[in-house]
Order: structure tokens, then sequence, then C-alpha cells
């Protein structure tokens, strides 16, 4: 079930990500579809999952970038110095990273997080694959 579900929408008035809690998981989840246009949507969104991910006290989270669209690999310090410590403050202990199609956006995922210490992380080509692994953990 899904709950506390928030989306964003770019200037073209189309939506560009949605957050909510998956009380099945009990992950925090982010889909990314199409453009998010700039650099401030961006952050708007990864502000978004924190949130939520303090709000539900969140261990797990679930990263679907299956469908995004563009380079984020600006967002890497960002990423690095302000989500990932506080996502950790929350008590984010695993991320499941599911890969975008976009070969561009992969190598930005990929410049991000192989970075990342303190939280395990995991990469995925599909959805079902990273619920699975979280599923698995405690």
């Amino acid at each position: 079930m899904k709950r506390d579900i928030t989306s964003l929408t770019n200037a073209k008035g189309l939506q560009y990500v949605t957050v909510y809690y998956d009380t099945k998981l009990n992950a925090t989840v982010d889909k990314w579809v199409g453009e998010f246009e700039t650099k401030e949507n961006f952050i708007s969104g990864l502000d978004l999952v924190l949130s939520n991910i303090q709000k539900n006290n969140s261990r797990k989270w679930l990263a679907d970038l299956t469908k995004i669209e563009g380079d984020f690999s600006f967002m890497k310090s960002y990423i690095l110095e302000f989500i990932i410590p506080q996502a950790k403050k929350s008590g984010l202990l695993y991320e499941a990273l599911v890969l975008p199609f976009n070969i561009f956006a992969i190598l930005s995922v990929q410049t991000a997080m192989e970075e990342v210490n303190g939280i395990e992380i995991h990469l995925f080509p599909s959805v079902e694959e990273a619920a699975g692994w979280l599923s698995s953990k405690d």
C-alpha cells in the first residue's frame, strides 16, 4: 500500500517525480519520469524524497530511475554532501537504485553512487529485482 504520495510537475505541467512510502516494502519510493528540466526541480524532487525518509524513519529507499530523461551528474555534490548524510541521520541503511534506460543518465547515476559509503547501495535493471532485494533486508 502507498501512503504519503506527493508528485511534482515541470514547467510544461508534466509530472516528473512521484514520492511515496510503500508499506509492503517498508521503504520510501521515488519514481522519476521524463524531464525534470532544471537543477531546482531536481533538488525539489530530492528534497521530497528526503522529507519522506525522515517522516517515515525509512531504513530503505527504492529509487526508480528507469524513465528519467537528462543528465543529473551536476547534482553529485548535493546528493553526496546533503541528501545521503541527512538520510543516514534519519536511519537509512539500504538503497535500491533501478537504472534508467538512457545511457547518459546511467553514467550519471554510476558516477554519483560509486562514491557513497555507509549506505548499502545496489544497482538493479528492474523494479521487481530492486524490491526483492529490499524485501530481504530487515
